[in-house]
């Protein structure tokens, strides 16, 4: 994971036009002004934020993925989908899908729960 925070902070540095070590003063003085309750790509993408940086256009590798970023833009290939299942949790029930995203930096497991995605798997 550090290996990500780090790859963050020197997105964070170049977008703003700001030095690395600036931002990780800037992430640091964030996780102690929540008294270290957050982690530091949580509070990296509050100081990305608070910066006016916004990277919701921007596409990514998934290994440049990291906790804590809330959308994420990345061109993969599904190389793996898993059946469409049913689940009942107390006074909620549903469909999930899943499947397994792939592309040259390493792959991730994408969950979908909206039912338009999830139809649209079912109908293969």
């Amino acid at each position: 994971m550090i290996q990500n925070y780090s790859q963050l902070a020197e997105r964070i540095a170049k977008a703003s036009g700001r030095s690395v070590d600036e931002v990780h003063r800037l992430v640091e003085a964030k996780r102690a002004k929540l008294s270290g309750l957050i982690s530091r790509e949580g509070a990296a993408q509050i100081v990305a934020s608070e910066l006016g940086i916004n990277f919701d256009k921007e596409k990514v590798k998934i290994g440049e993925i990291v906790e804590g970023i809330k959308k994420v833009n990345v061109i993969g290939k599904i190389i793996e989908m898993n059946p469409v299942r049913e689940y009942k949790k107390e006074n909620r029930q549903g469909k999930i899908g899943s499947f397994l995203l792939a592309d040259e930096t390493g792959n991730i497991r994408v969950v979908l729960w909206d039912t338009n995605h999830i139809s649209l798997i079912e109908k293969n």
